[in-house]
């Protein structure tokens, strides 16, 4: 369970762009809530400002995916994106 986001809670979630890790999260969000992948990123998608990347971070699902028990996130995330082949790897050589 992402324990910072319960029931009736209000979240902001950002990252630098909001293209990769804030996509993700905000995808696990409503996955916890109660949507399905597919309505998850429908809904995201239909929100995302334009001309922004939604590449949702593979490493991010990947964890959200562990922590709700929910198998398959990352491959159902990736069937639904047009650029799935563009997912972030799930490791990376960026120094933060």
């Amino acid at each position: 369970m992402l324990a910072f986001a319960g029931p009736n809670q209000s979240v902001l979630v950002h990252c630098h762009r909001g293209e990769s890790r804030s996509t993700a999260v905000a995808i696990g969000l409503l996955v916890q809530a109660g949507s399905t992948p597919t309505a998850a990123v429908e809904q995201l998608q239909s929100v995302h400002p334009t001309g922004r990347q939604f590449v949702p971070n593979a490493l991010v699902l990947t964890h959200v995916e562990t922590l709700l028990s929910c198998n398959g996130l990352v491959s159902d995330v990736a069937k639904l994106i047009p650029t799935a082949g563009v997912l972030m790897p799930l490791t990376t050589s960026r120094l933060w």
